[in-house]
């Protein structure tokens, strides 16, 4: 009785590309018949499903045959459950997924499980076209790439910097206090001494300490003055953190000769 009530709507069933499941297919041989009461709730749904789908409600068509395969699976359920994925309602991983359950089941029919493999490669090639691949896991996650450690050259010149200033405010004040002794001295010499003629040793002895002073305090004031320089001029255009800093070669030292004294500088940058 219940197989044959099932069994109406087959050649309507076949024109929408659906197969009306028989759940008396679902019994396997040695294993226990289903009960009947979810023989007629599975029969009752699958009905409901059937109809939904034949008005176009596809949703509800898909639904009411979820809840069937619960109660009773049977291939033909799956396979019409892989038909509204692949046709109606377009979900081409579930319909292979669906498709590939039917083919799977021991009560598939062969015909379809031929149509099942043939839309599983055409959905497969649909997915490669689309640049997804099938059942493709998700990528991990890539590590964020380390950020390089900030360059200390900044921080560097400004140390460099103020060193050389500091050492150039030390020559400076060295500078002034020769310059004082030189003065001292030339004041005692003029006592004794008229121009560069001296009548007394002490007088020729203090006009060359005055001499030697007032050089050193050439020296000292020209070379303090070039570092100080030097030294507020690395403060002040020091690199950013992202620049290397540049590296400086310079030679600085006293020039002295009979008529003249100063200081002397060479160097390169690079």
């Amino acid at each position: 009785m219940f197989r044959s009530r099932f069994l109406r709507p087959v050649v309507a069933a076949c024109l929408v590309s659906l197969v009306v499941p028989t759940l008396a297919q679902a019994q396997q041989p040695g294993v226990t018949a289903v009960p009947s009461e979810k023989q007629k709730q599975a029969e009752a749904t699958a009905s409901k499903a059937f109809e939904a789908y034949q008005k176009g409600d596809f949703t509800n068509a898909l639904t009411l045959y979820l809840q069937a395969q619960q109660v009773v699976p049977t291939a033909a359920i799956l396979y019409n459950i892989a038909t509204i994925y692949d046709k109606k309602l377009p979900d081409p991983q579930l319909a292979i997924d669906f498709y590939r359950k039917y083919i799977g089941a021991s009560d598939a029919d062969p015909e379809l499980s031929v149509k099942a493999t043939a839309r599983i490669q055409a959905l497969n090639m649909e997915l490669q076209q689309k640049g997804t691949k099938p059942n493709e896991p998700a990528k991990p996650a890539e590590p964020p790439k380390p950020v390089p450690a900030k360059e200390e050259g900044s921080s560097t010149s400004k140390t460099v910097g103020w060193v050389m200033g500091g050492v150039g405010i030390v020559g400076l004040g060295l500078g002034l206090g020769f310059g004082a002794s030189a003065s001292s001295k030339l004041s005692t010499a003029k006592e004794t001494c008229n121009g560069k003629v001296c009548t007394t040793q002490a007088g020729v002895d203090a006009m060359k300490s005055a001499s030697g002073a007032a050089t050193a305090s050439t020296v000292f004031v020209i070379v303090g003055g070039v570092l100080t320089a030097a030294g507020i001029t690395l403060v002040l255009t020091a690199p950013s953190s992202s620049e290397k800093p540049p590296v400086a070669q310079v030679r600085i030292g006293p020039s002295v000769d009979p008529t003249t004294a100063g200081v002397a500088m060479s160097g390169w940058f690079f």
